[in-house]
Order: C-alpha cells, then structure tokens, then sequence
C-alpha cells in the first residue's frame, strides 16, 4: 500500500508524481505494472493537453513555457470534472488503512468476477486481485444453494436475483423455493446490484 504521508504535505507535483499517485504507484519506484501501461500514457496525454490548454488551474511553467508543476487544486478539480477520485488528491476517501471510511462506499466500489463455479476474484486494488472461496465468504461449501445463487447473479447480464415464490432454485422434483436474503450474514441481493463485473 502507498504511503501518502509525505505526498500530502505537498500542494504541487511534477507530471511524473502526479500520474504515479493516481494510479497509486510510488513515484520514487517508478515500476508501472504492465496492465497499466497504456491508462498511464493515456493520463499523461490528457494532464498535457488539459494543462496546455489552460483547463486545469495553477500550473507552473519553466522558462520555455512547459508546465514544470501541477498544483494540487487544479488536479483536484480536473478529477472531479471526470467523476473520478484519486486517493493522493482524496485522502477522506482513505483511513490509515487506505480502506475507504464507509463500508457501503467500499463495497460499492467492488469489482467481482466469478472465475469458477467455486471461486470469485475480487479486484483490491488497481494492481492486485484477490481469490475467494466459498468457504472463505463463510459459506459451508460450493455446492450450497446460497453460494450457487451468488455466483448466478455474477454471471447473470443483469446481475439481478428474483427473491420469494417466483424463483425456484434446482431442477425436476427437486425445485426448492429459496429466499437469498434470508443468508444469514450477507444481504447479497442488495450488495451485489452494486458491485462491477469485469
């Protein structure tokens, strides 16, 4: 996890700083990880371009009129206009933890995906995915109809759940009417309408 303690402390940054904090990459390591590559390119083209052409405020320029400095107010801005929250510009959106302050917010901001019939990934990071298991979700096993209904409305286009009468769970003569939201510990019919797949 970034440490933003001493990126805090500064109100301008450099493109190279600015870009490797959003993408929340050190920028003294300097080791963009392949996925990234190209939205790092893309990013430094669109902060040029926004810069040159005066959209984002309190730009430093050198001698020769290239920006030198990106102030913190204006790359704020900048986000906020494309609805998007960088944690180095954000720092409410993160605790000490870099976990965001509100669970809902951060379940929310889950993109899932359910890679087998026994395991979802769950992306943590713009870097880093993490696998889970039924059994880790606290489920009793993959066979169970909670976590089989789970991995439906992953899979599902809508990622949508019927609950009540009208949805039946299992096929022939054994059809059982299931009731997702009476999983104990997980309303997973209303936390999942949230979540992105990829």
């Amino acid at each position: 996890m970034l440490d933003y303690t001493k990126w805090d402390l500064k109100n301008e940054f450099t493109l190279e700083e600015a870009v490797c904090l959003w993408f929340e990459i050190d920028p003294n390591e300097k080791q963009v990880p392949p996925e990234l590559e190209n939205r790092v390119r893309e990013l430094v083209v669109c902060l040029q371009g926004a810069g040159y052409s005066d959209f984002i405020d309190g730009i430093t320029r050198d001698s020769a009129g290239f920006i030198s400095l990106f102030g913190r107010k204006g790359l704020r801005e900048f986000a906020e206009f494309f609805k998007v929250r960088p944690l180095f510009l954000f720092p409410e959106d993160r605790t000490a933890k870099g976990d965001h302050k509100d669970p809902e917010e951060w379940i929310r901001s889950l993109r899932v995906r359910a890679e087998t019939d026994t395991e979802i990934i769950f992306q943590v990071s713009r870097k880093g995915f993490k696998k889970s298991t039924a059994q880790s979700m606290g489920f009793r096993d993959s066979k169970t109809k909670e976590w089989k209904a789970l991995i439906d409305i992953i899979q599902d286009p809508e990622h949508l759940f019927q609950c009540g009468p009208s949805y039946h769970y299992g096929g022939g003569e054994n059809k059982t009417e299931f009731n997702l939201l009476m999983h104990e510990g997980a309303c997973w019919g209303k936390l999942i309408k949230s979540w992105s797949v990829f």
